[in-house]
């Protein structure tokens, strides 16, 4: 959940300073540059942003002037939407023109863009342009894949001392104002024909506008920080002109989500498929002004951005879902979109939609259909009025994931999970479902959904400042709402590890994998726990505490062969010759390497009388290690006591010598 975040320098935003910026240094761009044979292309994404909140999509209340200015001198998109309300998943359509269920990134955390996904930037990349980004916040992190085809992409924060990387604001986001100014200064030294995209974060929860936003929409800061987003754009757009780029450029303008604000019942985005979330600002400045202040009443989706930016660039972008919205093919009829967000984190029905023109399908436990034209704000669900409509776009809907693909998985550990808690992201894997199961349909959870988010929000902000006593309370009531509330699962027992309940932490992980078996982070989370636990007992003297967690964590571990050697040292040492023997035996299969597994084996064997088979694994300890000391030495010895080839039995002894002095040459 969110963190409070940094100032930013003083209220003017740096105009006079960012224009400086762009032009010192020998890689200046000139003046007086000309045209470039291709456009220069400048994407700025801006996160949270619904349409409704800017001043040239009818927000009278709105301060966006620089947005508006660019409207009047673009193309704007009355209805465009996003094809997921995450930040993640959306962006990662937009720069690949490829719906959720074609690229396989489904949320903001446990999904990494598969390799074999061309994006955006690695089309512009191939044909000729100069490649940058500069990201706002960890969403975005290159460990997603999405700088796939960048020259340069700059998602690196301010803080360097990993131990305080949860505490600072700085470690997982930065303001708009610093993305620009990093932009600016990345631009400076670019080839032409370049394309740079820039992520503004600000408008994300928590709503913490600068001065003088943050005074001027005390009462509304969520309008505050679109207010100082607009703001932090005004350098960017000003010394394009200075610099005599913006004329020729090709400057694109879109929200990857809106934000709920209760509306519906939800406080941010996520989980739900209304306007408030999908609906945003989409916005083209084509070279040339081109077609300057027309707005377009056709339904766009942001997938149709890359194919439209590579067709403008003349650069080859095959295989999309998206389409060119300046050519030639007809409009598109009908948008998808979905939402897994309440499945995967809360148990909850996933969520589809089917947008046309006129009427929308929320495919749901219960059916929702909407007529936008005379609801435009989704009040008046008509699916049990218009039975048949329902089913007809039902159909459509069905037959959009035909070839959904399985997306790659990234494993997100404490410290990922923290980072995208502390930005108000989930990270944890889908609660399983038994086979036949009925899941809960969202819209009926709306009066636990608020309570469980501002549980977590307020636990993550514990549990950064160290006080895990506090978050663990909440959590416990956050899991007393929802059982199979997974997060809190993973954010409860991380608090007991760092606190040092080993046990409890133990327990938590094991109750969170029973929900959701394939979580790894839950699996790593449990096998720290049980090596801490067996480790703390050992230190103790209390070997017996010990046996317990380390088998355990041998069974979650089945290919470590270091941690099944630890489990036979221990057996050893508490007597079990034969569970050690068959520890050691394990352990040396499962690292063909490892002399010390098959050492310890023979030499528990040769204790036993078993002197052939003894003999055997010295001998294989060599083959292993012809350079083992102690295979050579003990192998020496064992020829002697079986009365066998006194000539290799010095040998060995003297070689054993001659590589540990320590040990008797005979």
């Amino acid at each position: 959940m969110p963190a409070a975040r940094h100032e930013t320098n003083g209220p003017g935003c740096g105009w006079l300073g960012l224009a400086v910026l762009f032009c010192a240094g020998g890689g200046c761009i000139s003046k007086t540059a000309t045209p470039a044979t291709r456009p220069d292309i400048v994407l700025v994404t801006i996160d949270t942003l619904r349409a409704d909140r800017m001043g040239c999509y009818g927000d009278r209340q709105a301060r966006t002037p620089n947005l508006d200015a660019l409207a009047r001198e673009g193309i704007r998109f009355e209805t465009a939407v996003t094809p997921v309300p995450l930040t993640l998943p959306a962006h990662t359509s937009l720069l690949s023109g490829l719906q959720p269920y074609r690229h396989g990134v489904l949320d903001n955390a446990g999904f990494r863009l598969r390799e074999s996904t061309t994006t955006l930037a690695a089309a512009l990349s191939r044909s000729g342009y100069a490649t940058a980004a500069s990201i706002g916040a960890f969403v975005l992190d290159r460990r997603f894949g999405l700088d796939r085809g960048f020259d340069r992409y700059g998602d690196r924060f301010a803080t360097a001392d990993r131990s305080r990387a949860l505490l600072d604001p700085s470690s997982v986001q930065r303001r708009a104002d610093a993305v620009v100014a990093e932009g600016l200064a990345t631009l400076e030294t670019l080839r032409r024909p370049f394309f740079i995209w820039l992520h503004l974060y600000d408008p994300h929860l928590p709503y913490d506008p600068p001065s003088p936003e943050r005074e001027a929409f005390a009462k509304d800061p969520y309008r505050g920080e679109i207010a100082f987003a607009d703001r932090a754009l005004g350098p960017l757009f000003f010394t394009l002109k200075e610099r005599g780029l913006w004329q020729a450029a090709l400057v694109v303008v879109a929200g990857d989500h809106g934000e709920d604000l209760d509306d519906h019942g939800e406080p941010s985005h996520g989980v739900f498929l209304y306007d408030t979330t999908l609906r945003v600002p989409l916005i083209f400045k084509l070279p040339g002004g081109r077609r300057g202040g027309e707005l377009r009443r056709d339904l766009a989706s942001l997938i149709d951005v890359a194919p439209t930016v590579a067709a403008l660039a003349r650069a080859e972008l095959t295989g999309v879902d998206g389409h060119d919205l300046f050519g030639a093919a007809e409009p598109v009829g009908a948008l998808y979109a979905e939402s897994r967000f309440a499945r995967r984190h809360f148990g909850w029905s996933e969520l589809f939609a089917l947008r046309d023109p006129r009427y929308k399908l929320v495919s749901a436990p219960r059916m929702e259909l909407y007529d936008l034209q005379t609801d435009p704000e989704e009040r008046r669900n008509l699916a049990e009025q218009q039975p048949e409509r329902v089913s007809r776009m039902q159909l459509q809907l069905e037959q959009h994931r035909t070839d959904e693909v399985q997306g790659e998985a990234a494993v997100v550990g404490a410290e990922e999970r923290a980072k995208l808690a502390a930005l108000g992201y989930l990270g944890s894997s889908t609660p399983a479902v038994p086979a036949g199961a009925a899941l809960p349909d969202p819209k009926d959870q709306v009066g636990k959904l608020g309570r469980l988010l501002t549980l977590q929000e307020q636990a993550v902000k514990n549990y950064q400042s160290g006080e895990y006593g506090k978050a663990t309370a909440l959590l416990e009531q956050a899991l007393a709402l929802e059982p199979r509330f997974i997060d809190a699962h993973a954010a409860l027992a991380d608090c007991w590890l760092k606190s040092g309940e080993l046990k409890r932490a133990v327990e938590v992980y094991r109750s969170g994998l029973e929900i959701s078996p394939e979580d790894a982070a839950l699996r790593r989370g449990l096998e720290t726990a049980l090596e801490l636990q067996a480790r703390r007992a050992i230190e103790a003297g209390n070997l017996g505490s010990a046996l317990t967690p380390l088998a355990e964590l041998a069974r979650e571990r089945p290919e470590d062969a270091g941690v099944r050697f630890n489990l036979a040292k221990l057996q050893q040492d508490l007597g079990d010759t034969r569970a050690a023997l068959d520890s050691y035996r394990i352990a040396a299969r499962l690292d063909p390497r490892d002399t010390k597994a098959v050492l310890n084996a023979a030499i528990l064997v040769e204790a036993q009388g078993g002197l052939a088979e003894a003999e055997a694994g010295y001998r294989e300890v060599l083959a292993r290690d012809p350079n083992s000391a102690a295979g050579h030495f003990l192998l020496g010895r064992l020829l002697i006591r079986r009365g066998k080839d006194p000539a290799e039995a010095s040998e060995h002894l003297q070689r054993a010598h001659a590589l540990d002095p320590s040990l008797p040459s005979s």
